[in-house]
């Protein structure tokens, strides 16, 4: 098919060490391109997956720096680093250079601590309900906007019940998030997979659009399809797209567009503004009308942005 590399991508960290020594053994027997591999620490036990698939041979493997590692994050690259030195998997890493970028990233960490609300440790509940790393704590502030965040136990028995009800999926973004969005509506509406699944055709209840979307075929379709039955439900017996649904979209006319963000922006945009505006037009409209307001805040430091300045302090910025 033309690929360079071989990327598995284990986006909510269920790929257990021995599972992950037998995947990546035979994939080196069976294909002839680098192996990436890629997982998140959610179980606490990450670091010996990624041990695993270096004794098996893997050519890449993802860490994080110590002070951003475990939980939802990577596992710990330092420690990884470490634990191979004197070994023909060496990894060769500066040690002192990683122990630097964790200072640094620590205490950039403080800074944003009202928004850390990442796990303190590893659960083997992610076996359970699947949720991916970069998902957790975004479902988490979602379910704590509506109202749900003191039963987030049920909210993830709930996101395992969803991913079962529409074929146990592959979740990452952006299917990660409709399987979040039904677990939450579902909560809220105080629902059951059960009742969806046993909901006939004419029906009036209204399943979040980001739902119907993806049952209509809008992020493509499973290998085996969507469940029959679960589908025309959601869908109230309109039929799916036919075909793949970006085939059907209209060219974008970028030099149009350009045009119609100059007075937006009050100066010609540049190219990845003009993309920007493409993908995410309300957003991006939201974002220029802040920068006209109140200028490049990215210039601020960030306890200056986030906590305002105290009395006596003084920053000189450019």
């Amino acid at each position: 098919m033309g690929g360079h590399i071989l990327a598995i991508k284990d986006m909510a960290g269920l790929c257990r060490p021995f599972a992950a020594y037998e995947l990546v053994k035979t994939l080196k027997q069976e294909v002839g391109m680098p192996i990436h591999f890629h997982t998140h620490d959610s179980s606490g036990l990450n670091a010996a997956t990624l041990l695993k698939a270096s004794e098996a041979g893997v050519d890449i493997i993802d860490g994080a720096a110590a002070s951003m590692s475990g939980s939802t994050s990577q596992p710990n690259l330092n420690s990884i680093a470490a634990s191979l030195k004197n070994t023909d998997r060496d990894t060769g890493l500066d040690e002192q250079a990683l122990s630097d970028h964790s200072l640094y990233w620590e205490t950039v960490r403080t800074y944003y601590l009202p928004f850390d609300n990442a796990p303190r440790h590893g659960s083997a509940d992610i076996y359970m309900h699947e949720i991916p790393g970069g998902q957790f704590t975004n479902l988490q502030q979602q379910a704590a906007a509506m109202g749900l965040g003191q039963r987030w136990r049920e909210v993830e028995r709930m996101y395992a019940d969803v991913n079962q009800l529409f074929g146990d999926i592959v979740k990452v973004t952006p299917s990660s998030k409709v399987v979040g969005d039904m677990a939450l509506y579902l909560l809220s509406k105080g629902m059951t997979c059960e009742e969806v699944a046993a909901l006939p055709l004419d029906h009036s209840v209204a399943f979040p659009d980001s739902v119907s979307d993806m049952m209509a075929g809008s992020l493509g379709v499973p290998p085996d399809g969507w469940p029959e039955s679960v589908q025309r439900i959601i869908l109230r017996g309109a039929k799916p797209i036919e075909g793949r649904a970006g085939a059907k979209l209209p060219a974008a006319d970028f030099e149009s567009l350009k045009a119609e963000l100059a007075p937006i922006l009050h100066r010609e945009p540049r190219w990845d503004e003009t993309l920007s505006y493409v993908l995410y037009p309300q957003v991006f409209k939201d974002y220029a009308a802040k920068r006209l307001a109140y200028s490049d805040v990215s210039v601020l430091p960030t306890p200056v942005f986030f906590y305002g300045m105290q009395t006596g302090e003084e920053w000189a910025i450019d």
